[in-house]
């Protein structure tokens, strides 16, 4: 019975804006998720049933990107760097720097410049690329669950990936691309505050609760400050 309202909903949710196609795998990812299977016999039939149930939301899916092609036509440019493997290296930075942005909100603009990464050759792939790698290791290997650990970074890089610059726009990033990639981004510092606590059992939890509450404090009085940046476009795209 769930899955007619998923169809609706996806398909309202495309139509509302088409990076909801970010949400394609992580449906897929939600149907295999919990899963079990020993042998082969098993998995060809949890294969073909999660094809048949997702078989609806890729004809959607493919009807969401062919509208947009056509209709954002004269909007598309080329990639960062001019080539999708250019746009490719370019992404180890955009990523690096939602997560920055994500966890210390302190440099957000309405408009990012970023300078295309053109080959391997470039350190800032390197360092960007580790930095996100670090990122990801460390939250799945101090996890309570590494195992949802794991699905929620899938679902904060897949839930990305209409706004990967692969098929680009004006802008190489935007705070308002991370939105359907966020619950994954929470969910995963969930699962690795969980098993720090844990592996720290010597710590008062009251330390913990203290800790939070400064962290939100910073939040908010970040929000206060930054909040005269947007009094009028001007300021905000001087800023910029």
């Amino acid at each position: 019975w769930r899955l007619p309202i998923v169809y609706v909903l996806y398909a309202l949710a495309n139509l509302s804006k088409p990076r909801a196609l970010g949400l394609f795998p992580v449906l897929i990812a939600l149907e295999l998720y919990g899963e079990r299977f020993s042998s082969r016999a098993q998995a060809g039939k949890l294969a073909l049933r999660v094809a048949l149930r997702v078989l609806l939301l890729a004809a959607i899916s493919a009807g969401v990107v062919w509208a947009n092609m056509l209709g954002h036509e004269r909007t598309i440019v080329a990639p960062p760097g001019g080539s999708l493997l250019a746009a490719l290296l370019t992404d180890s930075e955009v990523l690096a720097r939602y997560l920055a942005n994500a966890l210390a909100p302190v440099q957000l603009s309405a408009a990012y410049y970023v300078e295309p990464i053109t080959g391997v050759g470039d350190p800032r792939l390197w360092l960007y690329g580790a930095a996100v790698g670090a990122v990801v290791c460390v939250t799945v290997w101090l996890a309570d669950n590494r195992r949802r650990a794991v699905f929620a970074w899938a679902w904060f890089f897949t839930a990305l990936l209409p706004q990967l610059n692969l098929v680009a726009l004006s802008h190489a990033m935007q705070d308002r691309y991370l939105y359907l990639s966020m619950p994954g981004f929470f969910l995963a510092l969930a699962e690795a505050s969980a098993g720090l606590t844990r592996r720290l059992s010597f710590v008062d939890a009251r330390v913990w609760r203290v800790a939070a509450g400064a962290y939100v404090l910073a939040l908010a009085l970040l929000g206060v400050f930054r909040g005269e940046v947007f009094s009028s476009t001007f300021a905000l795209f001087h800023d910029a």
